[in-house]
């Protein structure tokens, strides 16, 4: 895995490929050729009794603040919510019905350097956009609450090209499901039956976060 590290952020990133020894480096271009020299290394040795912890937390690609407007909104309005897969289903219904997908940013995005990375701050106002949007902005509210939550990148049946989505924790059945608001609100916003849970078989994971 690599990251871009953002210039004037404290960010975390994940651990997720479980526990044993990691190699962090940090690397740096050489004048613009493509080629990278080496300005730290060190091994990290990572013992975790409970992986799903990594999944709760802020991280470069899902950065979130306790005080940032969608997380608050997250926690108001679980508030009367009793159980963790309710405040699940809450913030799905709301995202699903709230927002629709924007056509015209993705290829705004494509191709910007570094990586386009959606700000939860910014995205919560919107009422277009792209997958990874939905993805970034359902995993930063659930984290919130505590509620495990993965942010996948690949490829699905249900879309052409590249594609994000979400794996959430269900505490009911101690399973992972695989969750896709981009494909739900389209439905929704078309007058279409479909399912919150969706088939594992549909969908081909590149990335794990």
């Amino acid at each position: 895995m690599w990251y871009d590290i953002l210039p004037n952020r404290l960010t975390y990133y994940p651990l997720q490929l479980g526990n044993g020894i990691y190699k962090v480096r940090v690397v740096k271009e050489i004048n613009n050729t493509g080629k990278y020299s080496v300005v730290f290394s060190k091994n990290v040795a990572v013992d975790i009794p409970d992986d799903r912890v990594i999944y709760t937390n802020s991280i470069a690609e899902i950065f979130w603040t306790p005080t940032m407007a969608a997380i608050v909104f997250a926690y108001d309005r679980t508030q009367g919510e009793s159980y963790d897969w309710d405040m699940v289903v809450s913030l799905y219904e709301y995202m699903v019905q709230s927002y629709g997908y924007d056509y015209d940013k993705i290829a705004r995005v494509t191709g910007m350097v570094p990586g386009y990375i959606p700000s939860i701050e910014v995205v919560f106002y919107d009422r277009k956009l792209i997958c990874y949007d939905y993805s970034v902005l359902f995993a930063g509210m659930l984290r919130s609450l505590d509620i495990p939550v993965k942010l996948v990148k690949g490829y699905s049946t249900y879309v052409e090209g590249y594609h994000a989505w979400n794996e959430v924790y269900n505490p009911n059945t101690g399973e992972w499901v695989v969750m896709d608001l981009t494909v739900d609100s389209s439905y929704y916003s078309w007058d279409v039956e479909y399912e919150m849970i969706k088939d594992p078989d549909d969908y081909t994971a590149k990335y794990v976060y």
